[in-house]
C-alpha cells in the first residue's frame, strides 16, 4: 500500500525542526545534539576515569586516610553511574530496541504422557543410578 498525502517519512515535525534550527543558530550550522551528547559523555567518562585513578593512588599511599578513601570511592562510583546513564542515553540512538512481546500462554499447561510400566521402571532406575553416581563422585 502506498502512502498518500502528509509529509515524507523521516521529516521532522515543526516543533522539532524549529528547535533544531534554533540550536544550530546558537551553536553553529553543524551542531548535532546526539554528537554533542556523545562529546559531553566522553568528557564525563574521562572525569570518572581520573577519579578512579586518584582513588587507586589514595589506596596505595604509605599513610591511608579511610575517610578520604570512603569519600573518593563514593565520588568515583557516582561519576561512573552518571557516565553509564549518559552512555545508555546515547545507546538508545545507536542500538536497535527489541519489541515487547505479550505472553499468550495459559497460566497452567497440562501435560499428559502415557507411559508403560516398563518405561516408568527404566526412568526410575536411571534417576536412582544417577543419584548414586553423584554421591560417589560429587565433583564430576
Amino acid at each position: 500500500m502506498t502512502r498518500q498525502g502528509g509529509r515524507q517519512a523521516g521529516t521532522p515535525n515543526k516543533n522539532k525542526q524549529f528547535l533544531l534550527n534554533r540550536l544550530k543558530e546558537t551553536f553553529g550550522a553543524d551542531f548535532e545534539p546526539v554528537m554533542k551528547m556523545s562529546e559531553n559523555t566522553v568528557f564525563l567518562q574521562s572525569i570518572a576515569d581520573e577519579s578512579r585513578a586518584s582513588l587507586t593512588g589514595l589506596c596505595s599511599a604509605d599513610v591511608v586516610d579511610l575517610e578520604q578513601i570512603r569519600e573518593a570511592t563514593k565520588a568515583a562510583m557516582d561519576l561512573a553511574k552518571e557516565a553509564n546513564k549518559e552512555w545508555d542515553r546515547i545507546a538508545k540512538y545507536t542500538t536497535p530496541q527489541l519489541k515487547a512481546v505479550e505472553n499468550t500462554f495459559p497460566d497452567v499447561v497440562e501435560v499428559v504422557e502415557e507411559m508403560s510400566d516398563l518405561d516408568m521402571a527404566r526412568r526410575i532406575a536411571f534417576v536412582l543410578t544417577k543419584a548414586v553416581h553423584d554421591q560417589e563422585n560429587p565433583h564430576i
